[in-house]
């Protein structure tokens, strides 16, 4: 998997930890990337007793997205990229480019980082996942199932 995802970049490739928590954050991290569109996430979390430890990151990395602070930055108000026909090549993920650079280049506008703290405010950051209880799924189960079975309920304001 790892190969497959660093194609052509494997000297950019971290390490593998080799204690047992590294290891084991490293796997929650990999399956996370690998497998983020399969619906997969939100049960890995929960067995590993992860989901509101990770959801808190979630909000605590809102909330730092929103004041630009570390990691954020440095999150650049325009990407700009040069196209070759089979693919796209971004330019300033991690640097700004100079108006002369950007202006010879193919270019999106992002929202500048102003804007995104305007948008993300605590009310929002407060919304996520606001219905979770501690050990608790954040769905509710489905009327049909709970038509099916009377010992089902739904808790937590579903």
């Amino acid at each position: 998997v790892r190969a497959r995802a660093y194609a052509g970049n494997t000297g950019k490739m971290p390490a593998i930890a080799t204690d047992y928590q590294g290891f084991f954050n490293d796997i929650v991290n990999e399956r996370g990337w690998e497998f983020g569109g399969e619906c997969l996430r939100k049960y890995d979390l929960i067995r590993w007793n992860l989901l509101i430890p990770k959801i808190q990151e979630t909000k605590d990395n809102l909330a730092k997205l929103a004041a630009g602070e570390s990691p954020y930055e440095n999150v650049p108000q325009q990407v700009a990229w040069t196209n070759d026909g089979t693919k796209l090549v971004t330019m300033n993920l991690t640097t700004p480019l100079d108006s002369a650079t950007i202006a010879d280049r193919d270019m999106d506008q992002w929202p500048n980082v102003a804007a995104w703290g305007n948008d993300i405010s605590q009310d929002y950051i407060d919304q996520v996942a606001q219905y979770l209880a501690p050990n608790r799924e954040l769905l509710p189960i489905h009327q049909t199932a709970i038509d099916q079975d009377s010992n089902l309920q739904n808790d937590y304001g579903y």
